[in-house]
């Protein structure tokens, strides 16, 4: 399927993917931290953020599963993406708890920990999770 984003690399696509996710990730924290300690809802927000990258990204970046079944395929993407999602919780939450000036801003903390786990889960989703097909041109 062709999409007006084609003519962009599927990096650039998943780097947009990803800062849209930021957007998501930084607002639900935001919302959710008016309820509850910060640490958990660091947690919820980025897992709100990940199914949120798991479905533009099979949709605009890869478009394609690696498998037929779709609760398999969200479960592998977690999974491979769960390295690069460690490094940006720990990168986050280091910033977030530090009480630095600017860095501890949740919106500044979380793009250092977006931003930190990009290239691992670019390459972890391009080798494990999804297939790009091929056009039929």
């Amino acid at each position: 399927m062709k999409h007006r984003l084609d003519f962009l690399p599927p990096v650039v696509r998943f780097a947009m993917v990803g800062t849209f996710a930021y957007v998501v990730d930084t607002a639900f924290l935001y919302l959710l931290a008016e309820f509850m300690p910060l640490v958990p809802a660091r947690l919820i927000a980025f897992v709100i953020a990940v199914t949120t990258t798991f479905f533009l990204n099979m949709w605009l970046t890869f478009e394609g599963l690696i498998d037929q079944s779709l609760l398999r395929s969200y479960v592998k993407y977690v999974s491979a993406n769960s390295v690069g999602g460690v490094i940006n919780l720990i990168v986050s939450t280091l910033l977030l708890i530090q009480g630095l000036p600017i860095l501890s801003l949740p919106l500044v903390a979380v793009a250092f920990g977006s931003l930190s786990g990009l290239i691992a889960n670019y390459t972890l989703s391009k080798r494990f999770i999804f297939l790009t097909r091929k056009s039929d041109d």
